[in-house]
């Protein structure tokens, strides 16, 4: 999706090509199969290291610590549209009691102030996003999905889901 972002934004015509997951994506790349490419920081970091790979611009909101010499997409004149944050979130089902969630996610926030986990979240290049509340993990997921949901609306993108 970060490519068609890409090709929407900058009116480039590449060939988005869909891999099962990162991994074989990656190793596509490393081995020349694939010109360009968007890839996590954590995961894109060791060949960037060696010297396989050049990096020509970050998509996240601010530089990030393994590549600081490198630009944002921002910097250089992509719209905030084209910034892409990767999240994870931790989900219960939606029968979950109020105290129970208001539990966990205290837990979860403590845990993500501590410096092992801090210096866990940075080395995969990513930074914790701390909403105060559940409903702020609620909040930004409305508004994620959302976002993403009009653009694939736009580019006519389709889901594909395998039965096994």
């Amino acid at each position: 999706m970060s490519t068609e972002l890409f090709m929407m934004q900058t009116g480039i015509k590449l060939t988005a090509v869909g891999y099962r997951g990162i991994p074989p994506a990656l190793a596509d790349f490393i081995n020349g199969q694939l010109h360009v490419g968007f890839f996590p920081v954590g995961q894109i970091a060791p060949h960037v290291e060696s010297g396989r790979v050049r990096v020509l611009a970050v998509a996240a909101p601010t530089r990030v610590r393994q590549f600081p010499e490198v630009s944002t997409m921002l910097e250089i004149g992509f719209a905030p549209s084209q910034v892409v944050r990767p999240w994870f979130t931790f989900l219960v089902p939606k029968r979950t009691p109020g105290t129970v969630v208001d539990r966990l996610h205290a837990g979860i926030a403590r845990a993500l102030v501590s410096p092992e986990v801090q210096a866990a979240i940075e080395k995969l290049g990513n930074v914790a996003i701390r909403p105060d509340t559940p409903q702020g993990v609620d909040q930004l997921l409305a508004n994620e999905f959302g976002r993403w949901r009009m653009f694939i609306a736009e580019t006519g993108l389709t889901l594909e889901l395998e039965q096994n």
